[in-house]
């Protein structure tokens, strides 16, 4: 992340955790002194309605509305991947601050997401955390749980997982 200077505007992504903070529903539009985000750090991370999405740290003295981003599950998949893309990068570099290495403090590389250690040198990644999804079936019919029932399938991710589950 940098500093955000006077002149960036568009679309705003503030978190506090897994939430956003919204007006009117909304997310903030306009010039980063409007909302007084000049000096805040920030980092471009797409486009919002066609315009600049900046996504800025996690502030944790702010006072501002924040509100969950499940209350923003009617938005089209794009644009809430966009979102959790955005709290998914504000919790990485909130978490990552120190080497998991030799405990020293780390910083923000500036090619690429990734936290590097300013001591020994190690780069620290955002998980990725794959998943899938196994539908259970008897001839024509797919069983299909209650809201109480819980299917969870475990698997050990091997080169051989796409040849068992076909």
């Amino acid at each position: 992340m940098h500093n955000i200077k006077v002149t960036d505007s568009g679309y705003w992504l503030l978190t506090q955790g897994s939430n956003l903070h919204l007006v009117n529903r909304n997310l903030p539009y306009g010039n980063a002194t409007l909302f007084g985000f000049e000096n805040l750090k920030g980092m471009l991370i797409g486009e919002w309605a066609g315009q600049p999405l900046w996504l800025i740290e996690e502030q944790q003295d702010d006072q501002r509305d924040y509100f969950s981003l499940r209350d923003l599950l009617f938005l089209s998949e794009e644009k809430f991947y966009l979102l959790s893309r955005g709290v998914e990068i504000n919790h990485f570099l909130k978490t990552h601050r120190f080497c998991g290495k030799c405990g020293h403090s780390n910083r923000q590389t500036e090619d690429e997401i990734a936290m590097q250690c300013t001591h020994c040198g190690y780069r620290t990644y955002p998980v990725i955390h794959p998943s899938i999804i196994v539908a259970v079936r008897r001839d024509t019919q797919i069983y299909s749980p209650t809201i109480d029932a819980i299917i969870s399938p475990a698997v050990e991710c091997t080169p051989r997982l796409p040849v068992l589950l076909t």
